[in-house]
C-alpha cells in the first residue's frame, strides 16, 4: 500500500504541473510550504520520539548524518526536493543526470522506513511523504518541460523517479540481515527530513516577508499532521 501511494503521489504532481502550467508556481509555492509543515509536524510530534523510546542517544546521531547527507543530494539535484526550480541547470534536450542522481536518491531513501512501522506511524510517515513528492514532482516535470526534454525521456524520467520511493518501501523486506538496522535507518532519513522541510519553511516566504496565506498553510499543515498521527 505504502509503495502505491509513493507511485501515485508522482504522477498527482505531473497532472497538476500540466493543468496549472500558468499558476504552477504559485501552487508548488503553496503545496511545498504545507508539505513541509507537514513533513516537520509529522517528524517532531510522533517520528522523532518514537525513535528514543529506548532512551539510547544514538539516533540523534544518525538524524544529523542525515541531515548532513541532504546538502550533498541538494548539490547534486540543485535543491529540487525543496521547490528550486532553473532550467538554466538543464541543457536543452538532455537529461539532468546530477539532479536524477540526488533526486532518485532522496526518493529511494524516503521509502526505506516504512518497512515495520506501526499503523500511526506509517499513516503519518506514508501521507507525509506523499504529499512531499506532489510538489517535488510537479517541480521536476516542469524543469524537463522547459528544457525541452523529449517526450520519451521525459516519461521515461518521470517513471523511474515515480519508482524509486515503492523500490524503497519494498527493499527491506529481501534484506533481512539489515532490518536489525531500522531505528538507525529511520533517524538517518528523519534527518534528511529534517533538512528538507526546515528548508522549505525558510524559503517559502519571498525575501523573508510576512505572508498571511502561506502562515494559514503552514498552520493548517501542522495542526493536519497532528490530527493524522492521532490513535
Amino acid at each position: 500500500m505504502p509503495a502505491l501511494v509513493f507511485f501515485l503521489s508522482v504522477w498527482v504532481g505531473v497532472l497538476l504541473a500540466s493543468v496549472i502550467r500558468k499558476n504552477a508556481s504559485l501552487g508548488t509555492s503553496i503545496l511545498l510550504a504545507f508539505s513541509g509543515a507537514f513533513l516537520f509536524s509529522v517528524s517532531v510530534l510522533h517520528l522523532i520520539p518514537e525513535l528514543y523510546e529506548g532512551h539510547s542517544h544514538m539516533p540523534g546521531l544518525f538524524i544529523l548524518i542525515g541531515f548532513i547527507s541532504q546538502f550533498l543530494m541538494d548539490f547534486l539535484s540543485r535543491g529540487v526536493e525543496h521547490g528550486h526550480h532553473h532550467s538554466s541547470d538543464v541543457m536543452r534536450g538532455a537529461l539532468p543526470v546530477g539532479i536524477f542522481v540526488g533526486l532518485f536518491v532522496h526518493a529511494f531513501l524516503e521509502g526505506l522506513p516504512t518497512f515495520g512501522m506501526d499503523d500511526v506511524s506509517l499513516r503519518g510517515f506514508v501521507i507525509a511523504v506523499a504529499l512531499h513528492k506532489v510538489p517535488v514532482a510537479m517541480v521536476l516535470y516542469l524543469l524537463l518541460r522547459e528544457a525541452n526534454v523529449s517526450g520519451m525521456k521525459l516519461w521515461s524520467s518521470m517513471l523511474l523517479f515515480s519508482a524509486m520511493a515503492p523500490l524503497g518501501s519494498i527493499t527491506m523486506s529481501y534484506f533481512p540481515s539489515i532490518q536489525e538496522w531500522m531505528p538507525e535507518i529511520n533517524a538517518f532519513v528523519i534527518g534528511i527530513f529534517l533538512h528538507v522541510s526546515t528548508t522549505i519553511l525558510y524559503e517559502s516566504s519571498k525575501d523573508h516577508k510576512f505572508n498571511v496565506r502561506k502562515l494559514v498553510v503552514v498552520i493548517t499543515g501542522a495542526v493536519l499532521a497532528w490530527i493524522t498521527i492521532q490513535h
